[in-house]
């Protein structure tokens, strides 16, 4: 064995949730940020407000705009605060189902159990609301305690000034021809 004796994969802690194979329990305890997403040739996400109405110039060539929401919750696997970013359309949508349902409202007023299973393409989630109830005097205790508030999902979103649009990156001099 070439690795020292004692040696450990390290387990990186977290500020995400991101839900895992089987059965995981979160509770929003911030409202959602909706807002859209891409990533760069670098392999950084690019949040923002609005839909770019052009194809952003900084964009990978393999990626698009897609919607997504950020939300503050607790992770009741891990028992820590922790940010969840959601592009997943099965799961916004079960959500979204959930907050119109009149039995249930707001999604911080209830834990949320979401089942993931399979890989890559075939990966499939589940969305099942618990019954509506208070928040955990401890849940409530970490998130007002904790680093993370709603000004963390805010200040995750790239002001629009930034993102620079296809038709600006190209001058009328870089065309070869007319």
């Amino acid at each position: 064995m070439s690795l020292p004796q004692n040696y450990e994969v390290s387990t990186k802690d977290s500020n995400y949730f991101k839900p895992q194979d089987g059965d995981n329990k979160v509770r929003i305890l911030s409202d959602l940020q909706v807002g859209f997403q891409y990533w760069t040739a670098d392999n950084k996400p690019v949040r923002l407000r609005t839909e770019p109405q052009t194809i952003p110039a900084d964009m990978r060539l393999d990626s698009k705009v897609k919607e997504m929401w950020l939300a503050i919750v607790w992770d009741y696997t891990t028992e820590k605060v922790a940010i969840w970013e959601i592009t997943q359309a099965t799961i916004m949508r079960s959500i979204y189902e959930y907050e119109k349902d009149e039995e249930y409202g707001d999604s911080k007023g209830y834990d949320l159990k979401i089942s993931r299973s399979g890989k890559e393409l075939e990966t499939k989630y589940d969305v099942r609301a618990g019954i509506p109830k208070e928040v955990d005097e401890k849940i409530a205790d970490a998130a007002e305690k904790g680093e993370l508030t709603s000004k963390s999902l805010e200040e995750m979103f790239s002001t629009e000034e930034k993102v620079e649009k296809v038709e600006e990156a190209i001058s009328p001099d870089d065309i070869p021809f007319d």
